[in-house]
């Protein structure tokens, strides 16, 4: 999966629900950690709870994938 897009973070700093949530919370997303400590907590929990995703760690980051998956 690749890193988060610039339109994605967007979206999730803005916690907007539009296309572009629409198809995160379908095909998931990743970000590095750079990404999600700059986003913060907040946008992390709105990641699980609005779009339904679970998160998972490694080395480079987080990968958060549909939780249907």
């Amino acid at each position: 999966m690749k890193i988060a897009t610039a339109d994605q973070l967007g979206v999730i700093r803005r916690r907007a629900y539009d296309q572009v949530a629409r198809d995160m919370a379908r095909d998931g997303v990743r970000l590095s950690w750079e990404q999600a400590d700059d986003l913060g907590d907040e946008a992390i929990d709105w990641m699980r709870s609005r779009l339904g995703l679970k998160s998972m760690t490694d080395d480079r980051g987080l990968t958060f994938r549909p939780s249907r998956r």
